[in-house]
């Protein structure tokens, strides 16, 4: 079997050991490569399209000639790429599968192609429990880790809708991670008419019917999974004590489901755990839970409450509620260590500090993006650099709707939106301040991560419960994901309508796989008085409200700037190409082209890529950016790429540097 492929031509290193298995499109093989005296192991499949003559002959008999036949299956293979591209955009996250490689062969001597796609090798999660049955616990460790997967998915506003155990791996270290994104598509105005959308057996009411939805579908068939395993691994409404059941016995049931019949508890899960289930699949997806970070938070409060041992990194001892006596002393031992505090990157390089008129108490952070340590995150890439905005008419869903984290999920009834267990009132003054901030956090020179304050609740006192989470920005070529519980107090008002928030580390939901123990061992912020903007006064952290239109409006920047710059060997003519902007991190990718002119005619022309980050909003206007110098596209070799603060001003005509000095129009 496995002499029917060849890797020669595709990846000569590696070498097939074995078939795993095959399916409608493909084969999976075991792949070996010998690197002086290591042995690496990877999963390769390869994808036949078309699969065999038959596709071509049924085509052909529809009435399609040969050259609309070769477009009709080309459309087939540029989908299969769609899916390996947002896989390999993934490469490196935790609880994702990741795609190390892949290559698109044409046949020479027929209408065909084949695709390679290099994985890494896991185990299926149907094989990994043939031979055993998972404990509620690690039902519980699946549901949060696949919840990580979902949170990554939202922040690249991706739906998957195809959650299912056939797309759940398993590796060495016990971690499940979520696979297969063929037919995940980016989260649009979705409506019916698509016609691969999923699994019945899994499939959320409102995708079944063609319906309007969004990544609560996902949610909901990850409850499926759950409701599965805890139900003696019967699909709700199947007998459990039936070992055969028929195809009219199973349809029955899944047309009871998708028809919104309240299902019956999973008959293995314990009562904290039944409820939990029962909320993420109901009919009506506004009584779900609203993000997958709250369905994870649940889920680890479930464990909590049954006492259970938290699977291997994820800690199952989430705070409950902030214990003021407690918070004091947390705030007298665990100051954070001096090192910790920010220090300006320009101040310490000798950039030139982009300083600028301050209010009273507020301290803009300069947030200078770079690449972050490899030695200190480890491998892996974030491909796109643009996160894709949900269009204005699309449901959105804010983090402090959401329905479930913990006690209240197990004393609610089914299917019921419930809150934060032991949640304080939330109709005190500072009421407005219970939402999710997303941006950006500087945790020393060389380390910039993207960071989602969640305030989850804040009662008349100022007491605060939160959960915050850092993860490595697309672009930046990090991998690290990691979030805890804070609890904090409202530490001071501020004559702008401003608070101040003490926010003090509690336990960890996520733990660091990569360092960055102490980057959260406590934050003091401030929140600005429409409580739309989230900042730093000792580190370098800028966030917007996520669930509001508080955008960056800069995008009157992406556009090419040409001029001059000033390196060391002389007047240079420059081409700078902002290509994009992200909305709602500030977020930049660039493209930076110099090139000779009558005053340098010698100088050899290069082109490198860049990545950058807004800094601040001046008062006249202007903006001041950073960008660092990435990668080469075109290396005239000799020459070094460099990094510099650029302010552009308030109509986005002229950007200006006193550090190269540059000097650009825009055209």
């Amino acid at each position: 079997m496995t002499d029917m492929v060849n890797l020669s031509g595709v990846w000569p290193e590696w070498q097939i050991e074995k078939e795993l298995g095959r399916g409608s499109f493909g084969v999976v093989y075991k792949a070996v490569r010998q690197d002086h005296n290591i042995r690496s192991y990877s999963a390769i499949k390869v994808i036949s399209i078309p699969s065999d003559g038959n596709q071509i002959d049924s085509l052909r008999s529809e009435g399609l000639d040969m050259n609309a036949t070769r477009t009709y299956l080309q459309g087939i293979v540029n989908d299969f790429v769609s899916e390996i591209q947002i896989m390999e955009s993934f490469k490196g996250m935790q609880n994702i599968v990741s795609v190390e490689d892949y290559k698109v062969v044409e046949c020479t001597d027929r209408i065909g192609w084949n695709i390679y796609i290099r994985m890494e090798l896991l185990t299926p999660f149907n094989q990994y429990i043939c031979d055993r049955k998972l404990s509620e616990a690690e039902v519980i460790k699946l549901g949060a880790d696949i919840c990580t997967a979902l949170e990554i998915c939202q922040k690249r506003s991706i739906i998957h809708r195809d959650i299912k155990p056939e797309n759940i791996f398993v590796n060495d270290f016990g971690d499940f991670k979520l696979g297969d994104f063929g037919i995940a598509r980016k989260m649009e105005n979705v409506t019916g008419g698509l016609s691969q959308k999923g699994t019945f057996n899994y499939m959320a009411p409102e995708v079944a019917g063609n319906g309007r939805y969004d990544g609560r579908a996902d949610i909901y068939s990850l409850g499926i999974v759950l409701y599965r395993l805890l139900n003696q691994n019967r699909l709700p409404f199947l007998d459990t004590q039936k070992q055969l059941l028929s195809p009219n016995e199973r349809r029955a049931a899944v047309e009871r489901r998708l028809r919104g019949e309240p299902l019956p508890a999973p008959c293995e899960a314990s009562p904290t755990m039944a409820s939990l289930i029962l909320t993420a699949c109901a009919y009506d997806p506004n009584k779900r839970f609203a993000t997958p970070t709250a369905m994870k938070r649940a889920l680890i409060n479930a464990g909590n409450s049954a006492g259970t041992r938290g699977p291997q990194g994820v800690n199952m001892n989430f705070a409950q509620g902030p214990d003021p006596n407690a918070m004091e002393q947390t705030v007298r031992v665990r100051r954070a260590p001096q090192a910790q505090m920010y220090q300006n990157p320009a101040s310490a390089s000798g950039m030139p500090s982009p300083s600028g008129p301050k209010k009273k108490k507020r301290r803009w952070p300069v947030i200078l993006l770079a690449v972050l340590a490899a030695a200190v995150i480890g491998g892996g890439v974030f491909a796109a650099v643009m996160l894709t905005r949900n269009n204005d008419n699309e449901t959105t869903q804010d983090e402090s709707s959401d329905n479930g984290s913990g006690e209240s999920v197990a004393q609610s009834n089914p299917g019921e939106n419930t809150g934060a267990s032991g949640a304080p009132s939330q109709t005190g003054a500072y009421s407005d301040i219970v939402k999710t901030y997303t941006g950006t956090y500087q945790v020393d020179e060389t380390t910039v991560l993207g960071l989602d304050v969640e305030i989850i609740s804040c009662n008349e006192s100022g007491n605060v419960n939160a959960s915050v989470a850092a993860y490595s920005l697309e672009g930046t070529g990090g991998n690290t994901y990691l979030s805890c519980a804070m609890t904090g107090q409202i530490v001071g008002e501020n004559e702008d309508g401003s608070v101040d928030l003490l926010l003090t580390f509690q336990q960890w939901i996520v733990e660091p796989r990569y360092g960055f123990d102490d980057a959260l061992e406590s934050l003091t912020l401030e929140i600005n008085a429409d409580r739309t903007k989230l900042i730093s006064q000792d580190k370098a952290i800028y966030c917007v409200d996520a669930s509001g239109d508080n955008m960056y409006a800069y995008a009157n920047i992406v556009k090419t700037y040409t001029g001059t710059y000033v390196p060391n060997w002389g007047v240079t003519d420059l081409d700078l190409t902002i290509l994009a902007c992200d909305p709602k991190t500030g977020a930049i990718s660039a493209e930076f082209y110099f090139h000779p002119n009558a005053h340098n005619a010698d100088v050899s022309s290069g082109t490198f890529s860049m990545i950058g980050q807004v800094l601040r909003e001046n008062e006249d206007g202007s903006i001041t950016i950073g960008l660092v110098g990435q990668e080469w596209i075109d290396d005239p070799g000799g020459a070094s790429m460099i990094d510099f603060y650029l302010t552009i001003n308030k109509d986005g005509t002229m950007a200006t540097s006193d550090q190269y000095q540059i000097y650009l129009t825009a055209q």
